[in-house]
């Protein structure tokens, strides 16, 4: 959860001393106009945003990104992103002990789950 926490600051940080508005490109069309929606849903949907982007792979990056680029409040980003965290964590070592304890018995069978799991998870966060 730390760890999470963590990255999820410096990449608000990354947001916030880049900014958008320095770039050409995102000062004019369809870049700006997606990037003033997400501004405005981080005001009216920043903590549903923030929360639920911590569950969903590459999501967390864009919402955090965005976040700070669009110069949304520091203090509220950290309130909803350790709460995120926090609950993410317990998510995620919920799954490993239940995985844990019902594959206690079949190790290998465990591990080649885990790493298919994983594989698939990762594929389709990529789009590969």
């Amino acid at each position: 959860m730390a760890g999470a926490i963590i990255g999820d600051q410096i990449t608000f940080r990354i947001g916030r001393s880049i900014g958008y508005r320095q770039f050409a490109w995102m000062r004019s069309g369809r870049a700006k106009k997606v990037l003033d929606f997400a501004a405005r849903k981080l005001e009216t949907s920043g903590a549903l945003l923030i929360f639920t982007a911590r569950y969903i792979p590459l999501g967390r990056v864009a919402v955090n990104l965005t976040a700070g680029a669009t110069g949304y409040s520091y203090q509220r980003f950290t309130f909803f992103d350790v709460i995120g965290c926090i609950t993410w964590g317990g998510y995620s070592v919920g799954i490993g002990a239940v995985a844990g304890n019902w594959l206690s018995d079949n190790k290998l069978l465990g591990v080649v789950l885990s790493v298919a799991i994983a594989w698939c998870w990762g594929s389709s966060s990529t789009g590969s």
